[in-house]
């Protein structure tokens, strides 16, 4: 077996690694080309960072790696790691984090993050022998949104103002639902408002039935605003269930919301980071 970086891997074979390796996961899941393509581009993964394990020239396992800046931090996150079924036990993934520590530290990074389903205590137990230590709890959750009707006015976005709109934050987005992944994938995604005389006092973000971003001015909840911007996505995906990844759990009212409107928590997931040394 070899360890190599992935830019002269052809996306077919990318791709099918990663089906492969995802078939048995705790939510099994699988992505075309084009979805690969997209996840790359979105989420800003770095093939010359990212890892594949290969066996006789043939991928095996990989760790894709994006890389952003995060609170002024050159960081790498993992956006995807797996091995297929029949190669494993053999330590491929604590081997390529041993080949890639050194490569992102070579290349001025600095901090790396991952999130890691809480179900999958092999996983977590490697990465914690690897250096990670938990940050942070975050809930992922599913569900239909019943009709809503509310007095404010509810529209396209047309422009964002990010400065205004995070101000309506109770926590920080996770990697993938970041502003800078929301700007690099904007073409595929809708963004909607809610205004009260003219004023923007909330907002959600969304491609097809999966939530990105929502959030609303802290003095105009509990006015129905957050149900009604959530049936706006609902309505845009006809039958189909709506989703939303990484909340996180120590924010109590918005957990307490999603509830509420009729969505249910389907797993939760461990945000972990390290310093790169």
């Amino acid at each position: 077996m070899t360890i190599k970086t992935l830019e002269t891997v052809p996306i077919t074979l990318l791709a099918a690694v990663f089906n492969e390796a995802f078939s048995d996961y705790v939510i099994p899941f699988s992505l075309s080309e084009t979805d690969l393509k997209a996840k790359i581009a979105a989420e800003n993964i770095r093939l010359d960072c990212s890892l594949g394990v290969f066996l006789k020239n043939k991928p095996i396992g990989f760790i894709l790696v994006g890389v952003d800046t995060i609170d002024r931090k050159p960081t790498a996150y993992n956006a995807g790691t797996g091995v297929i079924p029949k190669c494993r036990g053999q330590r491929q993934t604590q081997a390529m984090y041993d080949y890639l520590l050194p490569l992102l530290q070579l290349k001025g990074i600095s901090h790396h993050l991952l999130e890691v389903i809480t179900h999958n205590e092999k996983a977590i137990h490697i990465y914690k022998r690897i250096g990670f230590e938990t940050l942070r709890t975050l809930n992922c959750y599913k569900g239909n949104i019943a009709p809503s009707r509310s007095s404010f006015d509810f529209k396209p976005l047309d422009v964002l103002d990010w400065e205004l709109m995070v101000s309506f934050w109770d926590f920080k987005p996770s990697y993938q639902n970041s502003i800078a992944t929301i700007n690099r994938m904007k073409n595929d995604l809708e963004f909607a408002g809610a205004f009260a005389d003219g004023n923007l006092v909330g907002y959600i973000v969304f491609g097809a039935a999966r939530i990105k971003q929502f959030a609303v001015h802290p003095q105009f909840r509990r006015m129905g605003i957050g149900r009604q911007l959530f049936y706006e996505v609902q309505k845009k995906a006809g039958n189909t269930i709506v989703s939303l990844t990484n909340i996180d759990a120590a924010n109590k009212g918005t957990n307490v919301f999603l509830l509420e409107i009729g969505l249910v928590q389907i797993v939760q997931q461990l945000e972990m980071g390290m310093k790169i040394n």
